[in-house]
């Protein structure tokens, strides 16, 4: 069945449950129609600002979320013997704060470290920690790059 006209009270009910309403008049201008929106948008009383900010709010909680823990030039000194990985017999503990043991690190060492075969091509995190590994305890490490996606 189809519908071809909409009755004076469906256009009632329609223009009590819609957002913004139905304009009374249908010739209002367009100065005239954006008066009414930018009117209804300031009132902090109606639902819909209240919602459009509560999912403002939740976006931003969100992007706060998810944006990686950044650190920049992680000097690394201390190593322990660790059997985690074969082959990588040293681990090493960098702080960074806000890493969980689900979250996931990109550790970006220089062009020289990485080809050395010196370090793990893997890092794992735990409670505000990366860890890395290497086949042998270096002398001095500067990683230019850590990433933690949380």
């Amino acid at each position: 069945m189809a519908i071809t006209q909409i009755s004076a009270a469906k256009i009632a009910v329609l223009r009590n449950k819609s957002v913004l309403g139905l304009p009374d008049e249908p010739n209002l201008t367009a100065a005239q129609m954006q008066a009414k929106l930018v009117g209804y948008s300031l009132d902090d009383s109606n639902s819909l600002v209240a919602e459009v900010n509560r999912v403002v709010t939740e976006a931003n909680t969100d992007i706060t979320a998810l944006t990686p823990i950044r650190l920049d030039d992680v000097v690394v000194t201390t190593w322990s013997v660790d059997a985690t990985y074969t082959g990588f017999g040293y681990r090493s503990t960098i702080t960074a704060t806000g890493a969980t043991a689900d979250s996931f690190a990109d550790v970006v060492f220089s062009i020289e470290d990485a080809e050395s075969g010196n370090y793990a091509p893997v890092a794992d995190t735990g409670t505000d920690v990366v860890y890395i590994y290497a086949r042998a305890e270096p002398d001095s490490l500067t990683i230019p790059r850590i990433e933690v996606h949380k």
